[in-house]
């Protein structure tokens, strides 16, 4: 703010003015009250026998076999309008055992970042 509106501003206050003037907050303060509740979801099995878990908004997370190799899969699934099955869509991604390791650890520290 320059001087001119400054010393303006300051000017046109009233001293009961000034006591009410208060600065806007930010958006990213936000009360400690305000925080969502983590449900954790129960495992489920779909129509082939899979076990998963649903993470909301037809996002899914589940264990998987490949060549011998264990694998997690966190991928978007849609309703088909034909059958109404709930069909793996194109968006999701699929990790090793390393990967997944990773992703844990890196979990825990933007967790750990965000109550900061």
């Amino acid at each position: 703010m320059s001087k001119k509106r400054a010393q303006k501003r300051e000017n046109d206050l009233s001293s009961s003015e000034e006591e009410d003037f208060k600065p806007k907050k930010l958006k990213s303060e936000k009360s400690p009250e305000v925080k969502s509740k983590i449900n954790i979801p129960e495992k489920e099995t779909d129509d082939e026998g899979n076990e998963y878990y649903s993470l909301g908004r037809d996002r899914r997370i589940s264990l998987s076999s490949f060549k011998g190799k264990r694998y997690i899969n966190i991928r978007e699934y849609y309703e088909d309008k034909k059958s109404g099955e709930m069909k793996p869509g194109k968006k999701g991604i699929t990790l090793n055992a390393l990967e997944w390791k990773n992703l844990l650890a890196v979990a825990d520290q933007l967790h750990l970042s965000q109550e900061e």
